[in-house]
Formats: C-alpha cells, structure tokens, sequence
C-alpha cells in the first residue's frame, strides 16, 4: 500500500511538472506576439513622426497634427512627439490645446522642457499676460544661460520688465555744464575781427519728453563768450527740436543766435536743419548715420553792413559711433551762400568724446576741421580748425534711463 501511493506520488510530480513546463512555453509564446507588436509600433510611431514634420516645415500644421496624433497613439513615451504636436497647435493660435501638451512634454522629457516653458512664455506674452510671460522667460534664461535660447528668453525679459514699468507720458531734466574750447579761429566778415582766442560757453539744456522713445521735444540754452585779441564776442543761442520716432528716425533743430562784438549787435542767425538718421543698435555698440540739410539766414546790424543779409545753404552727412564710455564721430558738408554767392565751401571734420552715463557727463571733445572755400574765380583760400573742449555737464531727472532704453529697444 506504501509503495503505491509512492509511486501515485511521483506520477503526480511528473504530472505537475509537464503542466508547469507547458504553460510556461504557453506564456512566452503569448508575450511574444505581443513585444513584435510593441516593435511594430514604434516603427509606425517614427514613420507618422517623419511624415508630420514634413508637413509642418510646409505650414500645413493640420496634416502635421494629424500624423503627430498617430505618432503619439503608437508610442505614448515620446516627449519630442508631444512636443511638436504643441508647436502644430501654437503655430495655429489654439493656445489652450498647445499649453497642455507642452505641460505633457516637459513631465515625459525634461530635455526639452526649457524649450517648451519658452514657448509657454511666447504665448503668455502674446496674451498679454506679462507677469507670466516673464517668470516663464526668467526660468528659460537661468536654465540655459548663454545659449542662443538663452539669450533670447534673456531679450524677453528686459522687453516685459520695460512693459512693467509704470507709464511714463512725460519726463523732464535739466542739464548745466562749461565747455572751455582754445584755438578757436572765428572769421568775422571785416577781415580786422579775423583772429584766434579761448572761448567758454555755459549752456543750459531743458527737454520736456512725452512718449519716451517716440518723440523728444527739447530746448537748448547757450551762452558763449570769445575772448580775441582785437575783439569780444557775446553769443546767446536758443535752439528748438524734436525727435520723432526711433529707427530710422526724423528730426529737426531751429536754432536762433545773437551775436555782439565788444558789447555791440553783431548779427543774428536763423538756422533750421533737418535731418534723416539710420541708427543701427548692436548689443552696446551705437551707430548712427544721418543726411542733413540746413538752411541759415544771417542778418548783420547797419553799424557793421547796409543791412546785409546772408543765406547759407548746407548739405552733407554726419556719422557717430559710440558706446556706452567712448564715442567718435565725423561729418562732412558742402556750403554755399546767397544771394552774392561769393564762396562755396566744402567741411570735413572729425570729433572724438568721452562719456559716462551715470547721471554726471564727463565731456573730452577735440574736433579737426578742413574748411576749402571757392568763388568764381576758383580756389581762394583754406583753414584748418581746431577745436580743443573740455567740460562736466550734470543731468538731474531720468533721462540716461530714457536715453538707454532707446538704445537698448
């Protein structure tokens, strides 16, 4: 009795082990079928991915989605899938569709997610939602630092942090200074006042701005004294102007002056000029390059000339480049004169300059002058000028803000 249940108890074993064996190769062989799917698939996911992105560099962003769909049904693990589905749904308008999936992007693959939170700061800024848009920008920029992205959330910012501020409609500053200038040639028309001294001027410069970086209104104040070795000479000048719009931009000067000599009217000089700039703004690099034209009316007191008149006519360019310590600049002209016509001339100068935006200008400003003059009988005669300045100039208010913010735009 013993020995048969033995031997029922090893059938039994022998049984149960062919029934493991069989359902063990029964399982593998229904994994099987199931991972040559799950390969299938992804290939089929790779294929609808590829023809997605053909239709996305061709802007039909509708067949895009539809083939990023499939993609993404196929294989549900790809980030970069749900990533360029956003960008489709972006490129549409359809922002609350676009902002889930790049919320779907950044949790799947945290490698793209600087590129997706920037995308979400484009749309948060397109909203006008600023205060969003910017935190979005400020992560871009810390996780990226250098990079081109990097650099662009890092342009973002400073633009919504301009946008933040509260409006400003006007601003108003004063500015004072002296300049001492020496070597100064002044050519009066009685050649017995031609001659060289020192010249000091004190100026007084007051600008009202409203819309800072469309239009700039501002008033110059300047009063000159020359001392010469036959004669003084007194200049009071006011000028008028405004800057209107940024790049390129449009301005005009009216200047009006009065001279006199050894305390008596001299003349007095219209002026208006006009003048075309193209500013080109790279990084802190300023560059500027304006076409002028100008228009002078000189009129001289009978105690000197039988009330002479005098129209100068000028046309020419000048070019200035700067940064935000040191500045050079240059410009050239033709002149001629009315109704005598009496002389053309042709100018040609160059001027270098320091200055320091922090409120205090520290002005260094030498400028070389080559002055050709011609009549109707041809060369006449030339002067090389020499201008030699030096001064310290105070702004009050808020105007090197205004001033770098039109820089910077």
């Amino acid at each position: 009795m013993v020995i048969i249940c033995l031997c029922l108890f090893c059938s039994l074993i022998v049984v149960n082990k062919l029934e493991v064996a069989q359902a063990v190769q029964t399982k593998a062989k229904s994994q099987a079928v199931p991972a040559k799917e799950k390969i299938d698939k992804k290939e089929e996911a790779k294929k609808y991915f590829k023809k997605g992105l053909l239709y996305y560099e061709l802007e039909e962003y509708e067949k895009a989605r539809k083939y990023f769909k499939l993609a993404i049904k196929n294989n549900k693990k790809q980030g970069i899938y749900y990533y360029n589905l956003a960008l489709a749904y972006f490129k549409d308008g359809y922002y609350t569709k676009a902002r889930e999936l790049f919320d779907k992007t950044i949790k799947i693959e945290p490698k793209l997610s600087t590129r997706a939170l920037f995308y979400q700061g484009v749309m948060s800024y397109e909203l006008g939602e600023l205060n969003k848009a910017n935190d979005y920008f400020a992560a871009v920029e810390e996780k990226e630092g250098a990079t081109n992205l990097g650099l662009s959330a890092q342009k973002m910012v400073k633009n919504i942090e301009a946008e933040l501020r509260p409006p400003k409609d006007w601003a108003i500053f004063i500015e004072t200074g002296t300049e001492a200038n020496d070597n100064v040639t002044t050519e009066f028309q009685n050649t017995d006042y031609t001659d060289q001294g020192n010249y000091v001027d004190l100026n007084v410069l007051y600008r009202p701005f409203w819309c800072p970086g469309l239009a700039i209104d501002y008033v110059y104040s300047n009063l000159g004294y020359q001392k010469l070795s036959s004669a003084n000479v007194v200049a009071q000048m006011i000028k008028i102007g405004s800057d209107l719009s940024l790049n390129p931009f449009f301005y005009y000067d009216y200047t009006y002056t009065h001279y006199w000599l050894n305390a008596r009217p001299y003349y007095q000089s219209k002026q208006i000029k006009l003048m075309l700039n193209y500013q080109l703004i790279p990084f802190d690099l300023y560059a500027r390059t304006g076409f002028f034209i100008v228009g002078e009316n000189k009129y001289y007191f009978p105690e000197y000339y039988a009330d002479y008149h005098a129209n100068i006519y000028q046309i020419g360019v000048e070019q200035t480049l700067f940064n935000n310590l040191m500045g050079k600049g240059y410009y050239a002209q033709s002149r001629s004169k009315s109704p005598d016509n009496d002389y053309q001339a042709m100018n040609y100068s160059c001027n270098w300059y320091w200055e320091l935006l922090t409120g205090t200008t520290f002005v260094t400003d030498w400028r070389y002058e080559y002055r050709a003059y011609y009549d109707y009988y041809g060369f006449n005669r030339q002067d090389l000028y020499q201008e030699i300045m030096f001064g310290i100039r105070q702004a009050f208010a808020e105007i090197w803000e205004v001033v770098l913010e039109r820089r910077n735009m």
